[in-house]
């Protein structure tokens, strides 16, 4: 089972170490999207490279082992507001963009939930599998 463990942890922190990298060389592009011209572009740049930070971060722990359960939240940091910010499609029109909007919004949520399991995992688990590395950082609460 550790090997399983460790393969889900991988395969779940590659998702969030992989796509963010993109993203943060291209925060000046995406702070001028419909979706973020509510804010001083600034305070949107910073933004985007804030939630990308926290995902490569979280993905990072999570794939090593070292605090998954703090790289769990860190993760849960990343998608709690993009999904919220971007993928908002209950103010896009109907039709196929819509229900786009829609995919994003529930792939996201799903993660979200995953983030949640895996902290509560690594949480409850005093007997801490082969490929993490520390304790979890929270310990059991």
């Amino acid at each position: 089972m550790d090997v399983i463990e460790l393969a889900g942890r991988l395969l779940f922190a590659s998702a969030f170490l992989i796509s963010p990298s993109g993203v943060f060389a291209q925060a000046p592009r995406l702070a001028g999207s419909p979706m973020m011209r509510k804010y001083p572009t600034g305070l949107a740049i910073a933004m985007v490279r804030l939630s990308c930070a926290f995902s490569m971060g979280g993905a990072v722990l999570v794939g090593l082992g070292l605090f998954p359960d703090l790289g769990a939240l860190l993760i849960l940091g990343f998608l709690v507001p993009v999904t919220l910010t971007m993928h908002r499609f209950w103010e896009v029109e109907p039709g196929l963009p819509r229900k786009q909007k829609r995919d994003q919004f529930l792939s996201n949520a799903s993660l979200a939930g995953g983030a949640l399991l895996l902290f509560a995992f690594m949480n409850q688990a005093q007997d801490v599998g082969l490929g993490v590395l520390s304790d979890p950082l929270f310990g059991r609460l």
